[in-house]
């Protein structure tokens, strides 16, 4: 499985503050072996949350080409 994104500033600059702590969250929790809990919903949030910062971080290139082609 992928890692997660690291929810730091210094690794992803275009995501939003919410989905940065929603990561962190994430990995807090994995951290503390709570994904053993529940690991089928566990992975359906870690795949949610990279595709959602996928999107993002796709987004943010796109907007960044359009205005660079202006």
């Amino acid at each position: 499985m992928a890692p997660l994104p690291s929810p730091g500033p210094e690794s992803a600059p275009g995501l939003p503050p919410v989905l940065a702590g929603a990561l962190a969250q994430l990995q807090a929790c994995r951290a503390q072996g709570l994904h053993r809990l529940d690991p089928v919903h566990f992975a359906y949030l870690e795949a949610l949350a990279r595709r959602v910062s996928t999107r993002v971080e796709a987004s943010a290139a796109g907007a960044a080409a359009g205005r660079a082609s202006r």
